[in-house]
């Protein structure tokens, strides 16, 4: 029976140890999937701007006052995306593609919500901007990287709940750039993205 007792006053122990301040300023790391909401209907079988992809990133968030942060962001992206068809040739959807390596920069505001001991929950809002560093495609001959955007610009509404040290957070980003630089449509902007992840807070 003191064995009992002695390993669960160990258990709790560490977990008082392992627990964070829910307002402590620090550094976190994470892993995203991120998943393109692509609108087939307005950009047709072009599906370029249809993507799925992975983040990894790290970030600092300092509090201002009570609840309210600052995070700024930096994060290496992958993105695997669709080419169904491009430049009017049609391409075979399971063999070809198209992917591209990135950096993002972001810098976000939001709010702490204690909830619990060991709990907490994080609202946060702000610019999300990424530019490619390599673009490869499968195809030869049929695309042309430079009619597209090589940068994009989106605005996140995100929510993560914090648990110990661990985040698990999801996100929605609107698109806000134009995607193809020769497109005569008024609204043909970046698809819409979703995120969701999971990180370490040091």
């Amino acid at each position: 029976m003191r064995r009992i007792i002695l390993i669960a006053a160990m258990g709790l122990l560490a977990l008082q140890a392992a627990a964070r301040e829910p307002w402590q300023n620090g550094f976190s790391v994470g892993v995203e999937g991120t998943f393109a909401l692509f609108d087939n209907q307005k950009f047709g079988r072009n599906d370029y701007n249809d993507f799925k992809g992975a983040t990894i990133s790290g970030s600092y968030t300092a509090f201002l006052w009570k609840g309210f942060f600052v995070q700024p962001r930096l994060s290496v992206y992958y993105e695997h995306h669709e080419i169904d068809m491009l430049d009017g040739i049609t391409i075979d959807p399971d063999t070809d593609h198209a992917t591209e390596v990135g950096i993002g920069l972001a810098a976000f505001g939001g709010y702490r919500v204690p909830a619990g001991n060991i709990c907490s929950i994080d609202v946060f809002t702000g610019p999300y901007y990424g530019i490619a560093i390599n673009q490869h495609q499968t195809v030869s001959g049929h695309h042309r990287f430079d009619l597209f955007n090589k940068s994009s610009l989106r605005w996140r509404f995100g929510l993560g709940v914090n648990v110990w040290r661990l985040t698990v957070g999801a996100s929605f980003d609107l698109g806000l750039l134009k995607f193809d630089k020769e497109s005569r449509w008024y609204d043909d902007r970046e698809s819409n993205v979703v995120s969701v992840g999971i990180g370490y807070n040091f």
